[in-house]
């Protein structure tokens, strides 16, 4: 087995007399952490190498995260007037294909009025 292991790796061995009997089991310790934001010990980490590191990283999140909103509700709100457009749009239209309907009617062509009408 090797000796020279990671730091999050133990290797188990030795016996209760005290004599090391290589019994062959590695231990191995895995950590995992999600989100935006790096683990605290992390955070801790970046800040003793760079004083005032951690609240610029959080910072930096807060400004992601305020973009974020931003965005989507910009988006959102495009999103409603583009849909209200459309059933303005489709009113007009519907409108309109029954004025000519109506006016083709009253001009005798009913055969032509009842298909315009009938495919609204």
């Amino acid at each position: 087995m090797p000796r020279d292991l990671p730091d999050n790796i133990h290797e188990e061995s030795g016996s209760a007399d005290g004599n090391r009997q290589d019994s062959g089991q590695v231990s191995l310790i895995r950590q995992e952490f999600a989100g935006p934001l790096p683990h605290p010990s992390v955070l801790a980490g970046y800040d003793d190498v760079v004083p005032g590191s951690a609240e610029r990283i959080l910072r930096m999140a807060e400004k992601q995260l305020e973009h974020r909103i931003d965005t989507e509700s910009l988006l959102a709100r495009e999103q409603m007037r583009q849909a209200t457009r459309g059933q303005h749009y489709a009113l007009f239209i519907c409108s309109l294909a029954l004025v000519i309907a109506a006016g083709l009617a009253f001009s005798g062509h009913e055969v032509t009025a009842s298909i315009i009408g009938g495919s609204i």
